[in-house]
């Protein structure tokens, strides 16, 4: 038996402190090593300006420099054209807007950020805000008539070399986040990585697929946390940038959102 679980019965996850020491500081009991848990990186958006006008691309603020609002390729209000992410070709690309509270449209998205500890809503000054996909037609530019159903959205984090980035390449590396995705003309999210910097979809993997969606019949519906294996890129040397790209949405009821994005190495 290489790592444990439980103590008497109790969840590991649930005990701060044995014999009145912090169990982070503890690396075996009896010689039972305790499961490796290491946050390699963690994006829960507080740090970021709150932008969800219908109008709005979400653009990140100078501290998060590194987390980008579409792809390069985005050079205006109307986004870009003929850039193939997703499933369609075609589509305009968008940003992602940073909300906070609710999203500007009735009947989608989440009453607030997401609470990590049990997936309900946070609506504390320190913890509200989170990344969404603004449905609402009208939002690719001012003037514009763009719909849901002519764009995708695209955001990605900053890049990883994971070989260098983790404390033991044999561990398992997983991407989680929190999902929210009430509304009645939902879409679909993609989940790609690629070790491009402005990434499309000839060049990037696709890892991770979300085309149906149960559970959410409420604004506030309990989030719910994904979680996406990494473990064929943890001994690759190279930097790796993780894409969230959303499509396929029918109308503005499709306020699909992310919260509490980390990496993670367990065992």
């Amino acid at each position: 038996m290489s790592s444990v679980s439980t103590i008497n019965n109790i969840s590991i996850d649930n005990i701060s402190k044995i014999d009145n020491v912090a169990i982070s500081s503890i690396s075996a009991i009896d010689g039972i090593s305790t499961p490796a848990d290491n946050q390699l990186a963690l994006f829960d958006f507080e740090d970021q300006t709150t932008q969800e006008s219908q109008n709005a691309i979400w653009s990140p603020s100078n501290t998060a420099a590194n987390w980008v609002n579409g792809v390069s390729a985005v050079t205006d209000a109307e986004g870009a054209t003929g850039t193939n992410w997703g499933k369609t070709a075609g589509l305009q690309v968008r940003g992602w807007n940073c909300g906070q509270d609710t999203t500007g449209s009735s009947g989608t998205g989440p009453n607030g950020g997401v609470n990590p500890a049990d997936g309900t809503h946070d609506q504390s000054s320190d913890g509200d805000r989170y990344i969404y996909c603004e449905a609402t037609t009208g939002t690719g530019g001012v003037g514009s008539s763009l719909t849901a159903a002519n764009r995708t959205w695209v955001t990605r984090t900053r890049g990883y070399n994971f070989s260098t980035t983790m404390s033991n390449t044999s561990l398992n590396l997983n991407l989680k986040f929190w999902l929210h995705a009430f509304g009645s003309q939902i879409g679909d999210l993609f989940i790609y990585i690629d070790t491009n910097t402005a990434s499309n979809h000839s060049t990037a993997t696709l890892i991770q697929s979300y085309t149906s969606f149960s559970g959410f019949s409420a604004n506030s519906s309990v989030w719910q946390q994904q979680t996406v294996s990494l473990n064929s890129y943890r001994a690759v040397d190279a930097t790796h940038y993780i894409y969230f790209v959303y499509e396929g949405a029918t109308g503005f009821r499709a306020d699909l959102a992310v919260d509490h994005v980390e990496l993670r190495e367990t065992s």
